[in-house]
């Protein structure tokens, strides 16, 4: 009784004593909280939740990185002018609930938002001085499903501690493979992320030339692909992959299967599967939960929509 009186003490006093912390970027200011403590409690966590790294996929960029066709990235996120409220929940990106309760209905058995392309801050410091290793967390879940977890107590006051969403499943991993809708937009989203932090990792007192990159499953094999790619030199500095690498049997499947499973989403929806064009523009007027519904029919043993081989 008397510990857990002293636990409910300590928390009060934390968030008696917390206050909203404010930080200027090049995309405006943003708004975090200092209520978090180090695994020991004697350390202070600066925390900043849910920011937007890119623009948001939705509308015309739903399938796409941009409305210009030759571009292939995702684009960096508008600036703001307001402050930006990070101290809430990250959403989610859209995805099948792995656990749904007995009797829930379809709809409620798919949960996250399109807006979802964010990254989670965590750092014990605000000093642009600092120069703290920053270690960007990628989550797993088979391309499919997933969201950043990881507790930040259990790596501070060490490094920056850092975690993103990306696009998952049909979203992230469809492709045309005419480059009407690109290949792979859930890995080009945490080269955008890794191209953010670039920009504005040191004002949270982070090191933009010590990134080490770490994931787990799908995470893992988001990391041996990014140290791969062309397109991260200079933005990574370091990687760990658990449990999952580029070379996996589930991480990979054939340009051809990537193409011929998105005509089969398409048909499924009441989409035509070509032209590429009339595929797209129809698939980006369908309800984001009837396009999840239709995809989660298919066995969630196949690698239905993961990395293709390009």
């Amino acid at each position: 009784m008397e510990y857990s009186v002293k636990i409910f003490l300590v928390l009060y006093f934390v968030f008696l004593h917390s206050q909203a912390i404010e930080v200027s970027t090049r995309n405006g200011v943003i708004i975090g909280s200092d209520r978090l403590r180090t695994r020991s409690g004697n350390r202070v966590i600066y925390s900043f939740t849910g920011i937007p790294y890119a623009q948001p996929p939705v509308g015309a960029l739903r399938f796409r990185v941009s409305r210009q066709e030759s571009i292939k990235e995702p684009q960096p996120v508008k600036p703001w002018k307001t402050p930006l409220n990070a101290t809430g929940p990250c959403p989610d990106c859209p995805q099948k609930i792995k656990f749904p309760l007995p009797g829930e209905n379809a709809a409620k058995e798919i949960k996250g938002q399109e807006d979802c392309l964010r990254i989670n801050i965590f750092t014990p410091s605000l000093n642009i001085k600092a120069k703290i290793p920053v270690m960007l967390h990628i989550h797993g879940g088979a391309f499919k499903v997933g969201s950043p977890e990881l507790e930040p107590q259990f790596l501070l006051p060490q490094v920056v501690f850092a975690s993103i969403t990306y696009r998952l499943n049909v979203f992230g991993f469809a492709t045309t493979g005419d480059g009407v809708i690109p290949a792979n937009l859930g890995i080009k989203d945490q080269i955008m992320a890794l191209k953010w932090i670039q920009e504005n990792i040191e004002t949270f007192g982070g090191d933009p030339n010590r990134v080490t990159v770490f994931g787990d499953s799908a995470g893992g094999s988001s990391v041996h692909l990014l140290l791969l790619s062309p397109l991260t030199k200079g933005l990574i500095h370091g990687g760990i992959s658990s449990s999952g690498t580029a070379v996996c049997p589930w991480a990979m499947i054939p340009r051809e299967l990537a193409i011929a499973n998105t005509k089969k989403v398409a048909t499924s929806c009441g989409c035509p599967s070509e032209p590429s064009e009339a595929l797209l523009e129809c698939l980006q007027k369908t309800p984001v939960e009837y396009i999840r519904n239709n995809f989660k029919n298919y066995s969630e043993e196949d690698a239905y929509f993961v990395v293709s081989l390009t």
